[in-house]
Parts: structure tokens; sequence; C-alpha cells
């Protein structure tokens, strides 16, 4: 009596086969959550420089003695400039804005647009309204 041991090129095949719908399945699943990934960093950088700026501005005008600050201010590579402020790097954890704008108003930032990595991070009602691929535009000087 013959003893065989081991699988037959049929069983090997309908191995290979359910392997690969394994990998067919699951590699867009893991570029979607790399892809969720870098926008949720981007979204938490966003978060990141507005605390910082937030802070920044109380501290600028605490040294400067009630100095108006309300206005439309441009980033550029992470740091904040125009109306009542010299260029000024923010210094944060995480990624810097490229560019970008927010509007300064009754002691927070009401309104603005911070491009991080690839992407564009709204602003709006004093939080992040939305993430999305992109670049901010800049309003022209007020």
């Amino acid at each position: 009596m013959k003893n065989n041991k081991g699988f037959t090129l049929l069983e090997l095949l309908a191995i290979l086969i359910v392997l690969a719908l394994i990998t067919i399945i699951t590699i867009p699943a893991i570029g979607n959550i790399q892809q969720n990934a870098k926008k949720n960093t981007a979204t938490e950088s966003a978060y990141g420089y507005i605390e910082a700026l937030k802070e920044y501005m109380a501290t600028y005008e605490l040294d400067n003695g009630d100095i108006n600050l309300n206005g439309t201010y441009i980033i550029t590579n992470g740091a904040i400039s125009g109306y009542n402020l010299e260029s000024q790097i923010i210094k944060i954890k995480g990624t810097k804005p490229k560019n970008g704008y927010i509007v300064y108003s009754e002691d927070t930032i009401q309104e603005g647009c911070l491009t991080i990595g690839k992407y564009k991070i709204t602003l709006n009602n004093k939080k992040v309204e939305s993430t999305e691929e992109g670049e901010c535009v800049i309003p022209p000087a007020e």
C-alpha cells in the first residue's frame, strides 16, 4: 500500500486562489487606513498650531498693552505675519503649515485655512470644519 502525503496540484491551486482573494481585499483597506491616518495627523497638527497661535497672540497682547490684533494674518512656512505683527515663527510639535491665513478677532481665531502636507484644513466658528486634499487660497489683502 502506497502512503502519499502532501497536496495535489488542485489543492495548491485552490490555496493560491484564496490567498490572492484575501490580498485583493486587504490592500485597498490598508491604503484607506494609511490615508485616514495622514489626514488625521494633518488635522491634529492644525489643532496644535491653532492653540500655539492663540497663546502667542494672547502673550503678544499682554506684552504690548491693549494693542488691537483684530484682522487677517497670513501664514507662510509656519510663520504668521500681517496687521500689527512682524513675521514670527510659531513653534509647535507636529507639522507646521506651509501656507494659509487666519482671521483673528474677539481674542480668538474666528476662521481661516491652513495647508499642512497635502491637506487643506478649513477653520470656521473657532474650530476645524473640514480636512481635504488641496491648498488654501490666500485672500487678498484688506
